[in-house]
């Protein structure tokens, strides 16, 4: 903040005004955010987790893990309690390689039976947020004719306007 000040005592209570308001100005805090549409945050979340999902089946069915080492954060909250928690097994790729699986990544074995439920819970995920693109289409498409229906009367509405100007226009040329 600039302040624009003069010594003169002519100017003083402007210059009071000045600093008061510069004073005022720089005691405001911003706080930006950014504004996420939280059907695309859970899309994006869902679609992370089903892709995440899906290499660990492609492992599984190669033969290369008995039981499927998952990031606790992919897992469903129900899922992840401690009094569920296994001992880790032997994975194909150290952890550090296998994606979404860093070092530092807390994990556990999931029981086939677990994966199974989480990965029909995906699904069931996946449909809804099918189901839910479909409304978002008719309710644009409903969006959409209301558009066209309120376009066609502002045109006629417009075309009326002039008809009656013209008649108007008539009445007094005929007087």
């Amino acid at each position: 903040m600039i302040a624009c000040v003069s010594p003169a005592d002519s100017n003083g209570e402007e210059t009071l005004s000045t600093l008061r308001y510069a004073d005022r100005v720089k005691s405001i805090k911003n706080k930006p955010t950014v504004q996420l549409d939280p059907t695309q945050a859970l899309i994006q979340k869902l679609r992370d987790e089903n892709a995440s999902l899906r290499l660990e089946v492609a492992a599984y069915r190669a033969g290369e893990v008995p039981d499927i080492i998952v990031p606790l954060s992919s897992l469903p909250p129900s899922m992840n309690g401690p009094a569920k928690a296994q001992p880790l097994q032997k994975t194909a790729a150290p952890p550090s390689q296998t994606p979404g699986m860093g070092m530092g990544t807390p994990r556990r074995v999931v029981r086939r039976e677990e994966y199974d439920e989480a990965n029909d819970r995906v699904k069931g995920m996946e449909k809804t947020i099918a189901a839910m693109k479909e409304k978002i289409a008719e309710m644009i498409m409903y969006k959409a004719k209301q558009s066209e229906a309120l376009c066609k009367a502002e045109t006629e509405m417009e075309r009326i306007q002039e008809n009656t100007m013209i008649l108007e226009n008539a009445v007094r040329e005929a007087l």
